[in-house]
């Protein structure tokens, strides 16, 4: 996928299928997206046209004190 189209992430833009015609709302990645804002996360890309797009997501851990719960 190429890296411009990664960065149109947006709700109902759905991405070229070369392999599968099966479609779905194209909501998936706004979707991740902000859950990834709302937890002040990360999200990373990674893609060679033709070959794989990878998509990293980083979330923050919260330390919990298990006894106060």
């Amino acid at each position: 996928m190429p890296i411009e189209k990664i960065y149109m992430l947006d709700a109902y833009i759905q991405f070229d299928r070369l392999e599968n015609e099966q479609q779905g709302s194209g909501l998936g990645l706004e979707i991740v997206k902000k859950i990834i804002d709302i937890y002040k996360g990360k999200i990373n890309f990674k893609s060679e046209v033709g070959k794989f797009t990878e998509i990293i997501i980083l979330l923050p851990i919260a330390e919990v004190d298990l006894d106060n719960i």
